[in-house]
């Protein structure tokens, strides 16, 4: 779906959402349409367009999209905690290194 594809009110709502995720997924579709200053159907057909079947679905995408990122943000603090410690920590270049596989074996030098 491309942007020009959008009314006026729908591409004002699009770009309400793009710039408060965080803020949009806790609120309700009510909320939103107070804070947007659009309509209910505004949104549903909004999100419709979108490639969403409502704003119950993008709410839900947005929260998992939340969750991986601060799974992320876990493992980047544990590592310099475990690079303090000495703990041989290779985590956080996981994903440029791995290529592919399923399976990483780890030879205790940091090494696939």
């Amino acid at each position: 779906m491309q942007n020009n594809d959008l009314s006026n009110a729908e591409l004002h709502l699009w770009e309400t959402v793009q710039k408060n995720p965080q803020k949009i997924a806790k609120m309700s579709i009510v909320k939103l349409s107070q804070f947007a200053h659009v309509s209910t159907a505004t949104i549903v057909r909004t999100m419709q367009k979108m490639g969403y079947s409502g704003y119950t679905s993008y709410r839900e995408s947005l929260k998992l999209q939340d969750r991986s990122n601060s799974n992320f943000d876990v493992l980047n603090d544990a590592k310099d905690f475990n690079d303090f410690l000495g703990i041989n920590y290779y985590m956080s270049d996981w994903m440029e290194a791995f290529e592919g596989e399923t399976e990483i074996n780890h030879n205790g030098r940091g090494e696939k």
